[in-house]
C-alpha cells in the first residue's frame, strides 16, 4: 500500500471532525467504529474557542465553542 492507495485501491478517510464534542471517550469510540468499517485513516478536528471566534465580538458563539473544549 502506498500513501495514496488504500486496501481497496482508494485511500478512504473517515471524517469525524468535531463530532466528538471535545470528549476523548466519544472520539475514541467514533475512531474505533470508523476503523471497523474498513477505512484507511481517520481525521479529527481539535480546536479552542479562542482560535475560532472573538469572545469580545461574539460572546454567544464563543461560549458555544468553549463548551466543546
Amino acid at each position: 500500500m502506498n500513501l495514496w492507495e488504500g486496501k481497496s485501491g482508494i485511500y478512504l478517510i473517515a471524517e469525524i471532525g468535531g463530532n466528538h464534542e471535545g470528549d476523548f471517550g466519544k472520539a475514541k469510540e467514533l475512531t474505533e467504529l470508523a476503523c471497523k468499517s474498513g477505512v484507511d485513516a481517520v481525521k479529527l478536528q481539535i480546536y479552542t474557542a479562542d482560535s475560532l471566534v472573538s469572545k469580545a465580538q461574539d460572546p454567544e458563539r464563543h461560549a458555544h465553542f468553549k463548551k466543546f473544549e
